[in-house]
Order: C-alpha cells, then sequence, then structure tokens
C-alpha cells in the first residue's frame, strides 16, 4: 500500500520539476533573444554613424539619430528621431560650399539593406529610402547653391596616416520617398523667404552622378 501512495507522488514530483526545468530554459533563451537583438541594434547604429562619416558630407555635416531597429528577414531599417545639421565648426574647410541643410524627422525607413556590407565594412548600400514628415530647412547663399564636398582633382593628396574619407561621387535608389514634408528655404541670392507644407515627393530610378569639372 505505501509504495502505491509513494509512486504517484514521485511521478507528479518529476513532472513538476521538468516542467520548471523548461520553463527556466524558456526564459533564458527570450532573455538571451532579446540581449542579442539590442547589441545587434547598437552594431547596426554603430555602422551607421561609421557609414555616414567615412564620406565627405560629414565634414561640414552631422548625423545624429536615438532609435534603430532592424527586420533581419527583410533587410529593413526603421531609424527614429532622425537629425542631419550642419557641424558648429566643420572639420575640414570648403570654401566653394555657400549652401546649407538641415534635416529632422521622427522616422526613416531603409529598405533592402545589405547588413553584412554595412555591418562588416560600413557600408550603407540599400533601394529605398523613405522619409515620413521631415522638416528641411536650406539657407542658400549662392545663384548655384553648393551644400556637400564634392570629388576635387586638385586636393592634396592624403598620407597613409590620414583618414581618407570617401566623396559622393554616384549612388542609385530604386526609389526616394518623402511623405507629408514640410520645406523651409532662405535664399540670399534672391532675397527670398518661403515655406511649403504638406509635400510628397516620390522618385524611381534616382540616379546621381558627379560629372568632371562640375559642381
Amino acid at each position: 500500500m505505501k509504495e502505491e501512495i509513494i509512486q504517484p507522488k514521485r511521478k507528479r514530483s518529476l513532472k513538476k520539476y521538468l516542467l520548471w526545468i523548461s520553463g527556466g530554459l524558456f526564459i533564458v533563451i527570450i532573455i538571451t533573444g532579446i540581449i542579442l537583438y539590442y547589441n545587434f541594434n547598437r552594431i547596426l547604429s554603430d555602422a551607421l554613424i561609421k557609414s555616414f562619416n567615412s564620406i565627405l558630407a560629414s565634414d561640414v555635416y552631422e548625423l545624429n539619430f536615438k532609435h534603430l531597429k532592424v527586420n533581419i528577414l527583410d533587410g529593413n531599417i526603421k531609424v527614429r528621431d532622425v537629425e542631419l545639421s550642419p557641424r558648429k565648426k566643420p572639420l575640414k574647410e570648403y570654401p566653394y560650399i555657400n549652401s546649407s541643410l538641415r534635416l529632422t524627422t521622427k522616422k526613416l525607413l531603409l529598405t533592402n539593406v545589405d547588413i553584412v556590407l554595412l555591418v562588416k565594412y560600413n557600408i550603407l548600400k540599400l533601394e529605398r529610402i523613405e522619409i515620413e514628415k521631415p522638416e528641411v530647412d536650406l539657407i542658400i547663399a549662392g545663384k548655384v547653391p553648393v551644400f556637400i564636398p564634392f570629388i576635387d582633382s586638385t586636393d592634396i593628396q592624403v598620407t597613409d596616416k590620414q583618414e581618407s574619407k570617401r566623396p559622393l561621387e554616384s549612388f542609385y535608389l530604386k526609389e526616394f520617398k518623402l511623405i507629408n514634408a514640410s520645406i523651409h528655404v532662405e535664399n540670399s541670392a534672391t532675397q527670398r523667404d518661403y515655406s511649403v507644407k504638406r509635400v510628397n515627393i516620390n522618385l524611381h530610378d534616382l540616379m546621381m552622378d558627379q560629372k568632371p569639372e562640375k559642381i
């Protein structure tokens, strides 16, 4: 009789013990996944900043954002609270730059990003950019506005010890999209100041390429 009473209790204890182990392992897996996800987001955030800082435009502009989320399966990156603004003091002087821009937005979507290329080489390659409700401020102080540095064949060659930055010689996007944008333009060359709101721009197969000896 004693054996018949003790045996079911042992079975129940074993089942309870296994349930506790399974539950503990499940919690550990979830916590590990969350830590890996946030660490990967941090790695991508650093890679995105390094990618921007590796181009000539970073000499006169700085990029800041607060939050980044990635969908690894789709290769999509959502960036929130983004600000692209002129530096208070440029890292290098470019006398031909006569204009500037500032862009702020709550949400920026980068679609079909080459994640491996971004993480490994800090190079941003993607197909589509979507910017939702951006605020764009343009200050133009020349008949031919120049906002960013360009490739200059007369520039002094950097040494191996100096950091070499990539110029924006060309880039291609399948789609560039501005949704409900607010744009303010201050043009001292034409003595005009105007603002427009709720602007929607959708460009497909966008190709920009710098021509030799041209701005």
